[in-house]
């Protein structure tokens, strides 16, 4: 246990996404192969790539307070990923969204839009087998309502806790679950609120879990790991030729995460288009484009998306990026450029919208079109 300490700090120290991923993928390692995942989650964040990379079959929520943030642009994204809107409380109620609408635009507005709010053990009724359940800014208040899920099928539950550690624990003695840390340290009741808590359902798990990220030979003064040496300290994590020892490798090592484009969580971007091994996406057909980027761990990211093409005809374009609301890029940019910016995450537990903003707007085949992204690329630990 000492050694997995030592070793999980470290990963910390570098970026708190490289724990985040060793964790999970020790996680998806030892749950059974057919296991059922339900995630707080998007369906392009790294741990739903590595829940699809070890094959177990997932179901994505989404809290009341995230829909009453983004109302018809989330509805929109699901929609258009062909996933249910399962809306989640803390108690059943129905929640009505409606459109904004301009002055004189009335007549042209979106009918509201009403869903159901819905507990977890509401939500979930049915479900044959739930082994995890990956969540954000949970209470006390929202576990209570979700006893007959745990009861009936005893899952691992990740979650960012909010509120009395103290009321935590009670909670966890009265239904036999074990709570530790982000590094798998045992919580007391002088931890600290509102950070990554794993509740194992029994020690079996935690110790399978715990074997996992045992590290290859790392000596007690050996604190602070270097990016081309992570990965290759838990071997059982990173075995060749498995899809989710591949996935893992390739996340420590390059510290990056290239979005597949046709998935993106996105509104007013075209479908994908392919010529030989090229992907691309031209936004449009309004101005703004609206991309849910999931930076699930605090610290510093680089953003990067190539730029494929503009319209035909057009050899510069202004483009503007926001990051919620922040301006962060602004400037002319051509065929063959990228559009980089750095940006701190400081919410982990919400995703972060990416506001990408053409001046000009060419149409093209009966298509209004701004600018042709071929990829969406973040990096992390940026100082080495």
């Amino acid at each position: 246990m000492k050694n997995v300490l030592q070793a999980l700090n470290a990963a910390t120290q570098q970026h708190a996404i490289s724990n985040q991923i060793l964790i999970q993928s020790a996680i998806c390692r030892a749950l059974p192969r057919n296991a059922h995942v339900v995630m707080d989650n998007l369906p392009q964040s790294i741990m739903a790539s590595l829940v699809e990379a070890t094959g177990m079959s997932c179901d994505f929520v989404v809290f009341e307070p995230l829909i009453r943030k983004y109302g018809f642009k989330l509805a929109d994204m699901f929609a258009q990923a062909g996933l249910p809107l399962l809306c989640l409380g803390a108690e059943c109620s129905t929640l009505r969204i409606t459109p904004r609408v301009e002055a004189g635009f009335s007549l042209l507005a979106r009918a509201p839009l009403t869903l159901a709010v819905q507990t977890v053990d509401d939500a979930l009724l049915g479900l044959q087998r739930i082994n995890w359940l990956a969540f954000e800014r949970v209470d006390v208040t929202f576990l209570n309502q979700s006893i007959n899920c745990v009861t009936q099928h005893r899952p691992l539950i990740s979650l960012t806790f909010e509120g009395s550690v103290t009321s935590l624990l009670q909670w966890c003695e009265v239904h036999h679950y074990t709570a530790v840390d982000a590094t798998l340290r045992a919580l007391s009741t002088t931890s600290t609120a509102s950070q990554k808590v794993y509740l194992f359902p029994d020690q079996v798990l935690l110790d399978e879990v715990e074997t996992y990220l045992t590290p290859d030979q790392i000596s007690a003064d050996e604190v602070l790991l270097a990016n081309n040496q992570l990965a290759q300290k838990w071997p059982a994590l990173c075995t060749a030729g498995d899809n989710l020892g591949n996935l893992t490798q390739k996340y420590l090592k390059t510290c990056t995460r290239q979005y597949p484009l046709a998935t993106m969580m996105a509104t007013n971007l075209y479908s994908s288009e392919w010529h030989d091994d090229t992907e691309w996406r031209w936004t449009g057909p309004g101005h703004d484009t609206s991309i849910l980027l999931p930076m699930r761990a605090r610290g510093l990211y680089r953003v990067s998306l190539s730029v494929l093409a503009l319209p035909e005809g057009q050899e510069r374009g202004f483009v503007r990026c926001f990051m919620n609301g922040v301006p962060v890029f602004g400037q002319y940019i051509s065929a063959g450029d990228t559009i980089a910016f750095d940006y701190v995450s400081n919410k982990p537990e919400e995703p972060v919208e990416l506001l990408l903003s053409v001046t000009d707007l060419q149409n093209c085949g009966g298509r209004d079109l701004g600018v042709a992204i071929s990829g969406i690329e973040v990096v992390w630990n940026l100082s080495e």
